[in-house]
């Protein structure tokens, strides 16, 4: 998912984020009440975040990271990748 494909009305950051998640999550096979309860937290709030309903605090973004096996600066680096303000500063 594109920065530019997201519903008004939503963060886009958080949008982008949650895609981010999402995508993770599916490519490692899991569903999504794994996850949570990896991350101690409700299946339906972390569906809420992959739609970008709903922003993270840092220790939720790194339990997140954690229970999908993530590298915490790998996910804020495709984030940064596919933004299109941050993109442009990332050397390379």
């Amino acid at each position: 998912m594109e920065y530019n494909d997201y519903s008004s009305g939503r963060d886009h950051d958080m949008v982008l984020m949650g895609a981010i998640i999402r995508e993770i999550r599916q490519h490692c096979g899991a569903r999504q009440a794994e996850i949570a309860e990896r991350a101690i937290i409700n299946s339906s709030y972390l569906s809420a975040l992959e739609n970008g309903i709903y922003t993270m605090s840092l220790r939720k973004y790194l339990d997140l990271c954690k229970a999908l096996q993530a590298s915490p600066v790998q996910v804020m680096t495709q984030f940064c990748e596919r933004h299109p303000v941050y993109s442009e500063d990332i050397p390379g």
